[in-house]
């Protein structure tokens, strides 16, 4: 990491590439904001993963584990392309509310669902990780990334770097891996987007 950060915050997301990273985990804590999402693990991953986490990032599904927080804040993806999934979700705003209360919640636009599925031709909506960083680069210059290739692999491959049974088995039903990559692309290209 050069001495001079590119971003204040750091994007970690959950694929298995972080466990080939020693050391990477000092480098994540040094970020002023740490932002991990859904149900991420740092209890025996410290060394590649880090420890801290500042913002939480989940999506609006029951798959999502309850946390303890604290949390600085938590965003909060709802499934937001067509308007009745989008007012499903927020029933889960009341309960966030409860279990972490004075903890702001930032709900990503639907405006941004709906831009990346029109700029990219996507059939379903994005990852949770590729809506969050469209929602921060709206407020801010740049962020970091890392363990953003879950889906890079056969439907064999282990998806989460916790997690010895979830196989990212056909994600072309639910998600666009090579749409996800191209929009990435070309926020790493433009500078706004970096990889550490």
């Amino acid at each position: 990491m050069p001495d001079a950060m590119p971003s204040r915050i750091v994007l970690v997301g959950n694929a298995r590439s972080l466990l080939t990273r020693d050391g990477l985990g000092n480098t994540i804590d040094a970020f002023p904001i740490v932002i991990r999402f859904n149900n991420f693990v740092t209890a025996g991953y410290e060394g590649h993963v880090g420890s801290k986490t500042d913002w939480w990032a989940r999506n609006e599904t029951d798959e999502v584990e309850r946390r303890p927080g604290p949390f600085e804040k938590i965003i909060l993806r709802l499934q937001g392309e067509q308007e009745a999934t989008y007012s499903a979700g927020e029933a889960l705003l009341p309960q966030l509310r409860l279990q972490h209360p004075g903890t702001p919640i930032d709900i990503i636009p639907r405006r941004i669902f709906t831009d990346l599925i029109e700029a990219y031709h996507f059939r379903n909506a994005p990852l949770t990780g590729t809506l969050v960083i469209a929602h921060l680069l709206r407020e801010y210059e740049r962020v970091c990334i890392c363990g953003f290739d879950n889906l890079v692999g056969t439907p064999e491959t282990l998806r989460h770097y916790y997690s010895e049974g979830n196989v990212i088995g056909d994600w072309t039903t639910f998600h666009e891996p090579d749409k996800e990559a191209v929009y990435l692309t070309e926020l790493i290209r433009q500078g706004r987007v970096v990889p550490i």
